[in-house]
């Protein structure tokens, strides 16, 4: 396994080109706003995975905008980290209707992105329900929805659901009716108690790491001691620790 920091826009860039060409595996990324793991074949993507993706309701997901959507989602994070792990056979993945090229992931992103920015501009966040002002075609697509909703069950390709939408929001058919709280629509874990900077002789770390574990949390925790360490967790169970760091090692 292979793991490491993504602190901008070509790192990631970088680490989708070095771990997915000619490659098969499993590449997870973890960062501020979402994780995301990537099924590899080949140097292609075959299938994914995000917890956000549980807790919609709806027999027919776009399953390839939904992958853009979170793509996008750690490309604008400010900070990341990633692990390659060439052994996938313990692991479930939505399957894409067709494999995809790596050239073609990244092309995708970068260019959804520049669109997402432009239609955050109108409705803030894309937990943002709209609701519509006027009838007009297809309006059951969107009235009542968010816009993650209508990118996750809609028919067409991301850039071309976000450029509808901004379309008809400048248009004034649709507007923002109210904005669901992300951490209990889409399945984000919420945290009740943020502890930093405390000494871990203070805390009982071991019943923390033990509840992170009964919760089947996924994320990272973050401890310093001469330089920053992460442990990360994938439904409750520590996968990865960066950097090296010999006393945690003897610890766990």
């Amino acid at each position: 396994m292979i793991s490491g920091n993504i602190s901008k826009t070509q790192d990631l860039i970088d680490v989708i080109n070095g771990c997915l060409n000619n490659k098969v595996g499993i590449l997870d990324l973890f960062g501020k706003k979402t994780s995301l793991s990537l099924s590899i074949e080949n140097g292609n993507v075959v299938g994914f995975f995000s917890k956000d993706i549980e807790d919609i309701k709806d027999a027919n997901l776009n399953y390839e905008s939904l992958l853009i959507f979170h793509m996008v989602e750690f490309l604008d994070s400010s900070f990341g980290f990633f692990s390659f792990n060439e052994d996938s056979s313990h692991r479930e993945f939505i399957k894409l209707n067709k494999p995809m090229y790596v050239e073609e992931l990244i092309l995708q992103t970068q260019l959804a992105s520049v669109e997402f920015k432009s239609l955050l501009e109108k409705v803030i966040t894309p937990f943002a329900v709209l609701k519509a002002e006027k009838g007009f075609q297809d309006m059951e697509l969107y009235d009542g929805k968010s816009v993650y909703e209508v990118i996750a069950t809609s028919k067409n390709s991301f850039v071309e659901t976000i450029r509808s939408v901004k379309t008809l929001v400048s248009q004034g058919l649709l507007d923002i009716s109210k904005f669901h709280e992300p951490f209990h629509e889409f399945g984000t874990t919420n945290v009740s108690v943020l502890i930093e900077n405390v000494e871990a002789t203070r805390i009982k770390l071991t019943s923390i790491m033990e509840s992170l574990t009964l919760s089947r949390f996924s994320g990272f925790l973050k401890m310093t001691s001469q330089e920053p360490a992460f442990l990360y967790y994938i439904n409750g169970k520590p996968i990865a620790l960066y950097p090296i760091n010999y006393p945690l090692f003897d610890f766990y």
